[in-house]
Order: C-alpha cells, then structure tokens, then sequence
C-alpha cells in the first residue's frame, strides 16, 4: 500500500511548474489596490493566471497532506485538481505569448491527469473490483457517476474548443487552437474509457445499461478524433509553411540567384509567423538572415547595355557580350516578350565576327534564358 502511495504521489507531482515563471501580460484594463496603499493596473489575463497559479497551489497543498487511506479525501483532492485544470483553461484562451499558452497547457493537462489518477485509486480502495472476461480487475463504477462527471469535463473543454476565435495568421492563434483541441481531444478519451468500464461491469448483469454506456464510449471516442484532426489540421499549417520555406532554401542555393534567396528568406520569416515552437522559430529567421546575407553577396548574371530589358543593345552573360539580333518573340512556357540577343556582330568587317554564334533570350521581365 504504502509503495502504490508513493508511486502516485510521484506520478501527480511530476511535471509540476512553479506558478511565478508565468509572463505577464501587458494588456491594461483595470487597477488593483494592495493593503498598503500601492495602485497597480491589472489585466483580465493577469487575474485569471493568478487565479490558474492559486488553485494549482490549493491542489498540490491539500495533495500532500490529505490522507491516501481515506477515498473520500482523495475524491476531494481530486476535485481540486479538476478545478485547477479548469482555471488554467480559462486562462490559457486569454493568454498572448506563445510560452503563457504552453504554460497553461501543460498544467491543464497535468491536473486533469491528476484527478483521473486519484478517482481511479480512491475508487479502487472505497469499491470492490469486478473481474472483467480476458482483462485483469478494474475499480467499478455501477452507476455511471464517474462517467458521467468525466463526460461533463470533456463537454466543456470541447465547447472551449469550438468556440476559439483566435486568427490562424499567428503563431500564438494556432497555438491557443489546437493546445484547446487537444485538451479536449485527450478528456474524450478518458470519457470513452470510463464509459466502457460501465458497459464491462454491466456486460451479463444488464444488457440496457451495457449498449447505452457502449454508445456513450462510442460518441467519446468519436469526439476524440474529431479533436485529433483539427490538432492536425492547425499543425499542418505551420508545418506547410516551413516545409514551402525549406524548398525555397533549396531552389536559393541551388541557382544561387539573389532573388531566390530574398524569396527564400520572406518564405522563411513567414514561417516563423506561424511557428509555435520557440527553438523552431528561432532556427527559421536563423536560415532568414542567412539567406538575406547570400542574396547581398551574390552577383548578378547578366548585365544590360544601352537601356533596359526592352531597349538594351547588348548584354553581357555570365561574361559573354551578346548583341541585339532586332528579333522578336515570345517565351513559350508563360508569354513573356522576349528579345534575341547573340554574341556575332553583324557587321561587314570579317575580324568583327566571331566563329561561335550562341544566342540568348532577354524576356521584359528581366529573367534571361540560353538558346
């Protein structure tokens, strides 16, 4: 008894993060007066990490002191857990910063664990374990209450969910999106499995309780997914648009061509718009700056001559002087005018020819293709 203590005792407490790590937030909306005279403004996010950080301490606190033996002490702590779990969702859809958001996740997710843990060894202290065909025991739940309480939960995180309004055009809006969405996908899974410890302990005794925990589980599980995609989904996002950064990356350093490495770095810093995970972010305007730097080093391919891409006389091309031909045309793979220049001098003079005759194609819109 006292090592199964111990081992849940650890198991709850791992993961904890103290309360004063959290960022403030610096929207201003309302002033605080302390016992001492001192005014200080104070933001609805401010109040709600305040309020996440004191039920998280009021969990831990009665945790440690409560006694294992007791289920009904347990069922009390766990209470407090879920309560905390739940002030942490409140402030985590008010949170701004990317490192307040998984803050609240992460001790969301950890007091929601919590009260699982604790309910699952009060009830199996308080009750009597009903053996279930090819499966070892379980704590029984003939009632349905725990269920029930557990199916509640998932209920209201996933209104939270759906309800998330934040833009997908940041960072911090796909972050908040999917942390709610999976929190509420991992409470539907919880909510299946409790439903179907109901149906196990009912699968002789009473065929109606049994098929309605059943399709209970059923909808949980449904649920569950359905939170998983939209995770997915929202994550699929930032990982589209670093993955379009990377083959930019690619083309820039394979042409080495300064606009392909301005495209690459816009590309890049775009992701990082989108990038919820800090070491990510940091690496993406990393390769940015990297490529801001090859696109200031790189030298041009071709040069014009007596006027612009619709009036130049000559070029010169990767060191070759090409001249204007007078012909015409356009590039067949978009439609761009495009100007035939060659490197022989029609003239009359022999020694103004040369033997090799190579020709170049300047399109109006600056790009040059060989022949």
């Amino acid at each position: 008894m006292t090592k199964e203590i111990d081992d849940l005792s650890k198991a709850i407490a791992l993961g904890t993060m103290a309360s004063d790590l959290l960022q403030k937030s610096h929207v201003k909306e309302h002033t605080r007066t302390s016992a001492s005279g001192a005014v200080s403004q104070v933001s609805a996010y401010d109040d709600k990490r305040q309020k996440a950080a004191d039920a998280s301490k009021t969990a831990e606190t009665n945790q440690a002191k409560h006694n294992w033996n007791d289920p009904r002490d347990t069922r009390v702590v766990a209470a407090d857990h879920a309560e905390a779990a739940f002030a942490h969702i409140d402030a985590l859809k008010h949170a701004a910063t990317n490192e307040d958001i998984n803050h609240h996740l992460h001790a969301a997710s950890r007091h929601l664990q919590s009260n699982h843990s604790m309910h699952d060894f009060a009830d199996d202290q308080s009750q009597p374990k009903v053996p279930l065909k090819n499966q070892s025991s379980r704590p029984a739940d003939p009632t349905g209450a725990r269920a029930t309480r557990v199916s509640n939960y998932a209920k209201e995180i996933s209104q939270a969910a759906n309800g998330a309004t934040d833009a997908e055009e940041t960072s911090e809006g796909l972050n908040k999106k999917s942390s709610l969405h999976m929190l509420a996908m991992e409470q539907h899974h919880r909510a299946e499995e409790s439903h179907m410890k109901v149906a196990n302990q009912h699968f002789t005794s009473d065929p109606k309780k049994r098929e309605d925990a059943m399709q209970l589980a059923q909808w949980h599980r449904d649920q569950s997914e359905k939170h998983g995609k939209e995770v997915r989904r929202l994550s699929g996002i930032s990982i589209s648009a670093r993955s379009t950064a990377i083959s930019a990356s690619e083309k820039a350093y394979r042409t080495g061509k300064p606009e392909d490495h301005k495209a690459a770095a816009d590309l890049h810093r775009a992701a990082v718009k989108l990038n919820y995970d800090s070491e990510g972010a940091s690496e993406g305007e990393k390769q940015a700056q990297e490529h801001d730097k090859k696109a200031a080093q790189a030298k041009p391919e071709h040069t014009l001559h007596g006027g612009d891409e619709k009036t130049a006389t000559s070029i010169t091309h990767k060191g070759e002087k090409y001249h204007a031909t007078g012909k015409e045309g356009h590039r067949f793979k978009d439609g761009v005018k495009v100007r035939e220049f060659s490197t022989r001098v029609d003239t009359s003079d022999p020694k103004d020819r040369v033997e090799k005759d190579a020709r170049v194609w300047l399109g109006h819109d600056g790009k040059v293709e060989e022949d």
